[in-house]
């Protein structure tokens, strides 16, 4: 299965395609690191194995026109739009989810993820919806859909109508026993209507490449998924998972 997200080094390119468990792999980048010349990944790809390049777009309203500028005319071949702050806040910087009560910190980050569907660069997909779960402190960190339906509901409808993917994540398996964006939302999302998903691991390592994907293809398809998208030039095509 082919990876969307890895985020490990230029240098660690060899070895990613050595150890990966995966079928291919999308390295990505911020956006100044894919405007910097550099080699064309292309050529590491083979009839095995297939490396794409994208972009990670932290969307924030003070810089979101900034990135409109900068990537356009660029053809990366996926583009991810990801809530990364909050008001000026980092959701990796726990001080965040202890400054405010579980409820408000992520209301206002699923507040953040339903304006980013109005960003002014084109993208492919959503960064994983709860990606605080990955961060936060709480007893019961991942985000459920019970909690957020109205809130929830728009997102996942815009995300529909506007043809964006879903990024599914298992960065955080080990810890959550479960993908990002939740279960509960994934079936909301397919319960709505919405098939188009990309796979990622997040990974800064080649070793985790494709980590947990077996078990994400069985959660998957229990929640009735039966394909994913890999997106070159922008482009989705679809394969069975």
């Amino acid at each position: 299965m082919f990876d969307s997200h890895v985020a490990v080094g230029r240098e660690d390119l060899s070895r990613l395609i050595q150890q990966t468990q995966a079928t291919g792999a999308c390295l990505m980048h911020t956006p100044e690191e894919f405007l910097t010349p550099h080699t064309d990944l292309r050529r590491f790809s083979s009839a095995s194995f297939l490396l794409t390049e994208g972009v990670e777009i932290p969307f924030d309203a003070a810089t979101q026109d900034r990135y409109a500028l900068l990537l356009a005319g660029k053809r990366a071949d996926y583009l991810v739009n990801s809530v990364l702050r909050v008001d000026g806040q980092r959701l990796d910087d726990m001080e965040y989810y202890t400054s405010q009560h579980r409820d408000d910190a992520y209301r206002r980050y699923l507040e953040r993820v339903l304006d980013s569907l109005d960003a002014p660069f084109a993208f492919s997909a959503l960064g994983p919806l709860t990606s605080p779960s990955r961060y936060a402190f709480y007893p019961a960190p991942n985000i459920e859909y019970r909690e957020f339906p109205e809130l929830l509901d728009c997102i996942l409808l815009r995300a529909i109508y506007t043809e964006k993917a879903l990024e599914v994540s298992t960065a955080a398996w080990a810890v959550l026993n479960d993908l990002m964006p939740s279960s509960s939302i994934l079936a909301r999302y397919r319960e709505l209507g919405g098939t188009r998903i990309t796979l990622a691991s997040q990974a800064y390592r080649p070793a985790l490449c494709g980590q947990h994907f077996a078990a994400a293809r069985e959660k998957l398809l229990a929640l009735g998924f039966d394909r994913y998208s890999v997106y070159v030039e922008q482009q989705p095509t679809e394969y069975p998972l």
